[in-house]
């Protein structure tokens, strides 16, 4: 990919929070049992842009792999050499089982067999807010709060090289005191 790597237009902006990915990047390899996509795994929860914690229940419902075709027709453009690469959708569902709001920006990581991160796909919205619901077929909902009782499915799109073994999804569970842990989901 070039440097910015895709663009997608009309899209809202997708930024991973650097703060944890370089947890997460830190964490790789720590040998955590993963569990089969579809469990639900109890997790502390810190909003990075309040600081304020609650529990959620986090489930990884799938991991998808998709074409670059399907991105170009939903307004990603790639350059002629990013023609095979290799995206990848995570579906998760947050469900906020704590008492406390927080924001919708909680993520999950994608990790490939040998336990290295791999980063979620930056996209980038120029319409201004005039861009209408998100289409495509990795919609993100990072918009708004979770409140206690609340229910978000999201969708973090990757886009891998060709012939990289995606094999883990991974989220960073932070309570307010204590140290950061890891959950982990096995790509089947």
């Amino acid at each position: 990919m070039d440097q910015e790597g895709p663009v997608m237009r009309d899209c809202r902006i997708v930024l991973p929070c650097a703060a944890i990915f370089g947890l997460l990047l830190a964490a790789c390899g720590g040998g955590t049992s993963a569990s089969p996509l579809g469990t639900s795994v109890a997790v502390a929860y810190t909003d990075d842009t309040t600081n304020v914690t609650t529990d959620l229940e986090v489930t990884v419902l799938g991991v998808r792999q998709g074409t670059v075709a399907e991105l170009v027709a939903s307004g990603l453009q790639f350059d002629d050499d990013e023609q095979d690469l290799v995206p990848f959708y995570v579906d998760a569902r947050y469900t906020n089982t704590g008492s406390e709001t927080v924001g919708r920006g909680m993520r999950v990581a994608l990790e490939d067999d040998t336990d290295a991160l791999i980063s979620p796909t930056i996209v980038l919205d120029f319409s201004g807010g005039q861009g209408g619901d998100p289409e495509g077929p990795c919609v993100d909902v990072k918009d708004g709060e979770l409140a206690p009782g609340e229910t978000l499915e999201d969708c973090t799109l990757f886009v891998v090289d060709p012939g990289t073994d995606v094999a883990t999804v991974t989220f960073l569970s932070r309570p307010a005191t204590g140290e950061p842990t890891f959950v982990d989901w096995a790509v089947e």
